[in-house]
Order: structure tokens, then sequence, then C-alpha cells
């Protein structure tokens, strides 16, 4: 994927996929400036193209292909609330809040030496 300034007509960004399948809809954030990008293996990314690699990678879909994303958001929202990705598949839509700058968790105190991380989705 390029990206291509409109008014020189200069390549200022280039992607290769990461994927090798065919990407199958994007979205333009234009508050974020940020590029939503889906494939036919439902995996969704979250590039910023003034940085070289993406922001957010995950399979979202799994044997589904995703048709289209789209970012949704109330006409009154406010600043702080979340906008909704909008995930098109098949037989359904997945919707997932979009949150930024949030911490999941801290964690603190391991005395020894870390052999592993592992986390499980509740």
């Amino acid at each position: 994927m390029k990206g291509f300034d409109a008014t020189n007509d200069t390549e200022f960004y280039c992607m290769k996929n990461p994927n090798k399948v065919v990407f199958t809809s994007i979205f333009w954030d234009n508050e974020f400036q940020e590029l939503y990008i889906s494939d036919e293996l439902g995996h969704v990314q979250v590039l910023n193209v003034y940085v070289d690699k993406p922001v957010v990678s995950k399979q979202l879909a799994k044997d589904e292909k995703i048709h289209k994303i789209e970012i949704m958001e109330e006409p009154d929202r406010a600043a702080e609330d979340p906008k909704h990705l909008l995930v098109h598949l098949d037989q359904s839509i997945k919707v997932y809040e979009v949150k930024r700058g949030k911490k999941s968790q801290d964690l603190a105190g391991h005395e020894g030496p870390i052999i592993a991380i592992i986390c499980l989705d509740p």
C-alpha cells in the first residue's frame, strides 16, 4: 500500500502487505489522521501514516472475511467519549469501542527474573 500527496504526486508512505492477502476495506479517521485497513483473513490494522509501523494490528474475525470497516460516532459525542469501530462480516456486524490513552493495568512488585508473560482473555 502506498500513500501519495495529491498536491505534488509524491509518495509519502509505503507499507508491505503483512499477511500477503487481499485488503478488503479501508477507512480514514480524519480526526486522528489514522487509516484503518482490513483483509480477507479477518485482520484489522490501524496505521498512522507518519510512523513506520501499525499502531494496532489484530485479527478481529477468525475464519471470516471482513467486507467493510468504518468508524461510527454520535453527532453530539464529547471528546472523551469513545468512537465505535464497525466490522461488517458475512453474517454479522461486530462493534468495538475505540479508546485512546487508556492503560489496562500496571504490574509491579516482581522481585525475580520474568520468564514469560501470559495474557488470558476473559
